[in-house]
This record gives C-alpha cells, sequence and structure tokens, in this order.
C-alpha cells in the first residue's frame, strides 16, 4: 500500500465528512431561525 495515496484518499474522506456536517449544521442553524422567526 502506498502510505501517500492512502494519506491523500484520508483526507479527501475527511474533507466531504467535513462538507456533510457544515451543510448539516447550516441546515440547523436555518430551521432555528425560521422557528424563531415563527414564534416571534
Amino acid at each position: 500500500m502506498n502510505l501517500r495515496i492512502f494519506g491523500v484518499e484520508a483526507v479527501a474522506v475527511v474533507a466531504q465528512v467535513q462538507a456533510v456536517a457544515v451543510v448539516a449544521w447550516v441546515q440547523a442553524v436555518a430551521s432555528i431561525s425560521e422557528n424563531d422567526v415563527c414564534w416571534k
């Protein structure tokens, strides 16, 4: 196994996971903001 290739793949996986987490966080914040507007 080439460690360099493995490292690149690992970075790509981490980047994908972080991207999914960011999207989920943005959606959560947006839903909370919408709820605040509705409550007000």
